[in-house]
């Protein structure tokens, strides 16, 4: 049954499939809400208030990047969550990925902190890892060519050997506030929500590359 405000008029600030369970996760920006059933019904989590971003640990963990709450670890049920601490972690954590579901997690705060990396899950220490003096709203990480792409609030940054350097890549991203990647077989997207929403089709994708974007508005 659905449990406290969560109706068909409720609007959805944060949704996240955890791969291995199927359970879904879905943020309201004050609460967040539970499902195993593809959405039919919904239980509220009680006492885990917001979200920004979700992302999965293989088949082992699932990680909520919660602003001024920090970090949380979850089972793949997406039940019981536990925060995670570390030295070095942002006071506000606005994204949370694990690259390629092998362990190393990456984390970015909302005070241009740049991106932080924790080699170990278990016992976290988080290290710089690139681009200072940013705000990353979101990581794509291609696994077939290790093609690693941050959106920032005015460029893509994308990285070809693990995160090591990082060059810009906005040739053809005419407005900014980019906030997220999306994907289909072959291709990658840059979603934008600035003065003018658009999701922009980036032409050379086969190697994570979005060097060269026509400005296709894909519908």
């Amino acid at each position: 049954m659905n449990n406290g405000d969560m109706t068909n008029s409720t609007e959805i600030r944060t949704l996240h499939r955890i791969d291995i369970s199927g359970t879904l996760l879905a943020n309201t920006g004050s609460q967040t809400y539970r499902s195993t059933d593809g959405g039919v019904n919904w239980t509220l989590l009680p006492g885990f208030l917001f979200a920004n971003h979700f992302d999965d640990l293989g088949p082992d963990a699932v990680y909520a990047a919660c602003g001024f709450s920090g970090l949380y670890r979850s089972s793949v049920d997406g039940l019981q969550w536990k925060p995670v601490t570390g030295t070095g972690l942002p006071e506000l954590c606005q994204l949370v990925t694990v690259k390629g579901g092998q362990g190393e997690i990456y984390v970015s705060g909302s005070d241009k902190e740049g991106l932080l990396l924790a080699a170990d899950p278990d016992d976290p220490e988080w290290v710089l890892k690139g681009m200072p003096n940013e705000e990353i709203n979101a990581l794509h990480y291609d696994e077939g060519s290790g093609t690693i792409l941050a959106a920032t609030n005015d460029t893509v940054f994308r990285s070809t050997d693990l995160g090591q350097t990082w060059l810009r890549s906005n040739e053809g991203l005419t407005y900014p506030f980019m906030t997220g990647f999306t994907t289909k077989p072959g291709k990658i997207y840059v979603v934008n929500l600035g003065k003018h929403p658009r999701i922009r089709r980036c032409r050379r994708d086969v190697d994570g590359s979005v060097s060269q974007c026509p400005g296709h508005i894909y519908p």
